[in-house]
């Protein structure tokens, strides 16, 4: 077991002064606290009243990245994985029936056992590549660890530290309670000097045998009147007045309120702790799975006919992306291929193993692309998915992988288990010929585009776009490509790039620059008019490189700080030309306000990436939810609601001393500005605002905590919807069962008819047909997804359902909820 790490600087420390809430408490008319508060901002609807599960994983998991790697610096990926944790960690919340899930009502047996096989399904996800189930059950397990310090009597009881005997099979818990063994006493009754009315529970427990305190609406009931109750004033179980739950600082939720820096203390050890004990159990690529600890190549690669003049060096440029660095630390975790041609899209490669992935690229051809994979795949090299979940889902949608298909091979990539991954789609888009776009113009699966769209953007995905054609740029005009292309990567804040056959040597560093691991965002502008341009772009201290990418104008030139304009001789400097684009790499650039000048001949988009630590981590539509007194925010599903009064949590890591946010055009005009409020870990906001009715962009401006300004934005392209979407808590699934996953679909404005599609990773949804919704003003409709899950379905897979809703009068009304299940491992 490794010793205790020492104390964060924020961290909850065990202070006597504590006591003085018992002293100076009121009974505020708030509802009574369940558990650790979910998540950070409303803090339990009562201000700062202590360390939630949010704060608890978190610091745990921070603390764990930084002994591994020996710095507290966290790329981009790992942020998100931690995130997906605690998310699945505060989801929990979602049922209070089960004492089990909290360590409620004495449920230590059952507790326990769920612990053991939470553990043994989140190894598994792992052993299958399935990063999403495994995040998920962990942030499962670390809910129960955290809620049984919290619910039960170990700090009273007069233990300390972490119990790993909730979850080590061959250990066992200090002797509990009989169920007729009484375990409280009611609680005294103190009148304070003004009036007010608390209740003293500061020696209501009668045994330091282990106990836990039952709660009214829950499914368990005491035996005898004399168990202890959780606490707080809507637990209306019957029994003892008053509790013993140390969820919070508050008298009033929490009725051992001044052991709540010892219980957090302790869950927050036995979190590190179970999280090693897993660690020990699996690999190192295992565990930076886990922990989103590198980066993923992932590539959807046309290989129809009119590809043979490209493959070759595609071949060889993604065999110079993977060979420059290999051994290096900017190595990639984790390696995707998918080939799509005539026939459909796949088999994939997913592997660890870049010479796994250079052989199955190595195998493509431009005739048979499909048949040399699977002969040359092997069990070690190759690991053939199940088919594109739009093939097998039996909905009213006509998703099909048929010929052709960029889209289907986007959406085979997407089955790939994980979230915050930059997808490459790389396709030809004339027939090489002299007539240039006529057979391959576009994709023939373009109807596809929108639910690809919705699938990458629920994943936090980017997809971008090499597209690449015979003709020059004179003869191509920007408004030529294909238009699907265009909407798909700007809803997912990705690159879209023109490359004629001689660009193409130049394709390993235009991938190079977009799969950096500490990558953010610092401009990000779409226009459809030309004309002369110039962009200032700031420039912090943070930045260790940055890239300026234009796509759809020849020219770029920078301009420093100083007003000297940049040299290409300069040996910090890399600069990719391409027909229709440019790419210019700064390293250590000097910090300022540099400037831009373009001068586009029509439809456009420049792009600025840079490497820092202070980094935009994301920015989510919440909603309020939990049990009465044990509120948290929580993500809201789809897309923000058009011109509805939402709530808005951000986050911008590395250091920010203030933030503001902006909703801007594409082309950069402000839309608003939102005054959001600082609250839980520094650099998270939340706050009010009023969605507008038109596409917009975040944009993320402040000083560092050096007093030097900063700029970042999140580069994807939001369009309200007039649609509230919501789904059923989420649900365990057993081998050999069926399942059912609700989704709730609310009209906000005027009558649309919107047709449904449904797809899953695994291939558990039922085939049948859904007919078409047709929605006045304020209706509601709802959804019912039956799931078939195969007896030998694999322990600890997970499973993410997903609605996509499309309006066959409307283009630009789509919107989308997810639902992700995992597969229960046998206890």
């Amino acid at each position: 077991m490794s010793p205790p790490r020492p104390a964060r600087r924020h961290r909850l420390t065990r202070l006597a002064t504590s006591t003085l809430l018992a002293l100076t408490a009121l009974w505020f008319p708030v509802h009574a606290a369940d558990a650790f508060c979910p998540t950070k901002g409303l803090r339990c609807v009562l201000g700062a009243t202590g360390m939630t599960h949010q704060d608890l994983t978190e610091e745990a998991l921070e603390d764990i990245c930084e002994d591994l790697l020996g710095t507290s610096q966290q790329t981009t990926s790992m942020r998100q994985a931690i995130k997906e944790i605690w998310q699945a960690n505060a989801d929990v919340d979602d049922d209070q029936a089960q004492g089990m899930l909290h360590f409620d009502a004495e449920t230590f047996a059952s507790g326990k056992q769920r612990l053991i096989t939470l553990l043994q399904g989140t190894r598994a996800s792992l052993q299958a590549n399935d990063a999403q189930g495994a995040r998920r059950q962990l942030g499962q397990a670390l809910h129960a660890i955290q809620d049984f310090y919290a619910h039960a009597n170990w700090v009273e009881a007069g233990h300390s530290g972490a119990t790993p005997a909730l979850w080590r099979p061959g250990e066992a818990l200090p002797a509990a309670a009989a169920p007729g063994t009484p375990t409280c006493e009611p609680c005294t009754p103190v009148l304070l000097a003004n009036g007010s009315l608390f209740y003293d529970c500061s020696d209501n427990l009668v045994t330091t045998l282990l106990t836990s305190g039952y709660y009214g609406s829950g499914n368990e009931d005491p035996q005898i009147a004399t168990k202890c109750r959780h606490g707080g004033p809507f637990d209306t179980g019957a029994g003892p007045k008053g509790g013993i739950n140390k969820d919070s600082f508050s008298q009033s939720l929490s009725p051992h309120h001044v052991l709540h820096a010892e219980a957090a203390d302790d869950a927050l050890e036995a979190t590190r702790q179970f999280v090693l004990d897993l660690q020990a159990e699996l690999t190192p690529a295992q565990f930076n799975l886990l922990l989103g600890i590198g980066t993923t190549v992932a590539v959807a690669l046309d290989t129809t006919a009119p590809m043979a003049s490209a493959l070759a060096s595609v071949r060889g440029q993604l065999h110079r992306l993977v060979e420059e660095r290999r051994g290096t630390d900017q190595e990639p975790l984790r390696y995707l291929l998918v080939p799509f041609d005539d026939h459909g899209a796949g088999p994939a490669t997913e592997t660890t193993d870049p010479a796994a992935f250079l052989g199955a690229l190595d195998a493509l051809d431009t005739l048979h692309a499909r048949d040399a994979l699977r002969s040359a795949a092997t069990p070690d090299a190759l690991r053939p998915g199940p088919p594109p979940s739009a093939l097998r889902t039996g909905t009213t949608s006509s998703i099909t992988a048929a010929p052709g298909r960029a889209m289907a091979g986007a959406l085979r990539a997407l089955d790939l288990p994980d979230t915050a991954v930059d997808l490459f789609l790389i396709a030809r888009i004339d027939t090489g010929a002299p007539e240039g776009l006529t057979a391959h113009a576009g994709t023939p699966d373009e109807d596809l585009a929108a639910h690809v769209s919705a699938l990458a953007q629920s994943k936090a995905w980017k997809i971008h776009a090499a597209l690449i054609t015979a003709l020059p740029s004179t003869a191509l005009p920007s408004t030529a490509l294909p238009a699907a292309y265009a909407h798909l990567t700007a809803a997912t804040g990705g690159h879209l790039f023109h490359l004629t056959d001689r660009d193409l040597p130049r394709l390993a560093s235009l991938l190079d620059a977009t799969l950096q691991p500490d990558t953010v965002d610092l401009v990000a502008l779409t226009d459809t008019l030309g004309g002369k341009k110039t962009i200032p772009v700031p420039v912090d201290t943070t930045l260790s490189r940055v890239t300026f990418t234009v796509s759809g104008s020849p020219s770029l030139r920078l301009t420093r700080p100083d007003g000297s304009p940049l040299s290409e001789r300069d040996p910090s400097v890399q600069r990719v030309a391409l027909s229709t684009g440019i790419l210019i790499t700064v390293r250590d650039p000097e910090p300022g306000l540099w400037t831009a000048s373009i001068a586009p001949s029509g439809a456009h988009r420049f792009h600025v990436r840079g490497t820092s630590p202070v980094a935009f981590d994301h920015f989510d539509i919440v909603d309020v939810a939990g049990r009465p007194g044990h509120h948290g925010y929580f993500a809201r599903q789809g897309l923000p609601v058009r011109a509805a009064d939402l709530t808005a949590a951000a986050r911008i890591s590395g250091g920010v001393a203030s933030a503001h946010l902006e909703l801007r055009t594409e082309a950069g005009a402000l839309l608003q500005t939102l005054t959001l409020t600082p609250d839980g870990a520094p650099g998270e906001i939340f706050g009010a605002f009023h969605a507008p009715s038109t596409p917009f962009v975040v944009h993320a401006r402040g000083t560092l905590v050096s007093g030097e300004p900063f700029r970042r934005v999140l580069p994807r392209r939001i369009h309200p919807q007039p649609l509230r979407l919501s789904t059923a808590p989420s649900q365990t699934l057993a081998p050999g069962s069926r399942a059912t996953v609700t989704f709730t679909v609310e009209n906000t404005a005027a009558r649309a008819t919107l047709r449904p599609v449904i797809t899953d990773d695994r291939g558990f949804v039922v085939p049948i047909s859904h007919a078409p919704l047709a929605l006045g003003p304020g209706e509601t409709e709802t959804l019912t997804v039956e799931l078939d899950i195969p007896a030998d379905a694999t322990p600890g897979a997970s499973d993410t359902v997903r609605l996509t809703l499309e309006s066959p009068d409307d283009p630009d009304l789509i919107d989308f909820a997810t639902a992700t299940l995992v597969v229960a491992s046998s206890p």
